[in-house]
């Protein structure tokens, strides 16, 4: 292809006015957030004091990256993330998974797991909760029999990661837990062993597996 002087002209021209709008693309996608801030339903934006369970049965272990093991709200914006290895075993960073602190419901759930008797992995990736049925829940209040107080009837979001790809969601509160939603985790092919655990496991240390 044969670039004259007129096609370059008309090229760098192209190419400066680009360089030209690129504040004003950014402005326009902080636009677009405030925009979409301000129409956000009330149970994409009120916040509730809440943590989060994680149930892992005996022979599965979870790892620690962010974009792994997360829940996140209606416009992808981190809530929580956990590691562990069986009997709820805690790690990570902040923020980290059973810290309870006033925060956005979540609508996106992401969990990558291995299970050590099937030898499979698996994955979920953004899978949708059930976001205003969660906040119907939370905003239920209890009255606490020995202190008369009352209390919000839920403030924890239950994760149990099981076999076969099965993840069920709950929320959990004063005596009372109710299913939100159960989620099937697609199979990891050609996934191995050395693979999963090439990033540090709990404390800096390999897992052992």
């Amino acid at each position: 292809m044969i670039l004259t002087k007129n096609s370059l002209r008309y090229r760098t021209g192209i190419l400066s006015t680009l360089l030209l709008m690129l504040p004003l693309l950014g402005a326009c996608s902080e636009v677009k957030r405030i925009y979409e801030e301000r129409t956000m339903s009330v149970y994409e934006s009120e916040t509730f004091n809440w943590g989060v369970q994680v149930g892992l049965s005996s022979m599965i272990i979870t790892k620690g990256e962010e974009a792994d093991n997360y829940l996140k709200d209606a416009q992808g914006q981190l809530l929580r993330r956990w590691f562990g290895y069986s009997n709820d075993l805690w790690g990570g960073g902040t923020p980290m998974g059973g810290v309870e602190e006033d925060n956005r419901l979540p609508k996106y759930l992401g969990v990558k797991y291995y299970e050590v008797v099937e030898n499979k992995f698996y994955k979920l990736t953004d899978a949708v909760l059930p976001q205003q049925r969660i906040y119907d829940l939370f905003r239920q209040k209890k009255v606490e029999d020995f202190s008369g107080k009352v209390k919000p009837k839920y403030n924890q979001i239950k994760i149990s990661i099981l076999p076969k790809g099965l993840v069920w969601v709950f929320v959990d509160g004063l005596a009372d837990v109710r299913e939100v939603g159960l989620y099937q985790a697609k199979e990891l092919f050609g996934m191995t062993v050395a693979q999963f655990n090439q990033f540090e496991g709990i404390n800096g240390q390999k897992l052992g597996i």
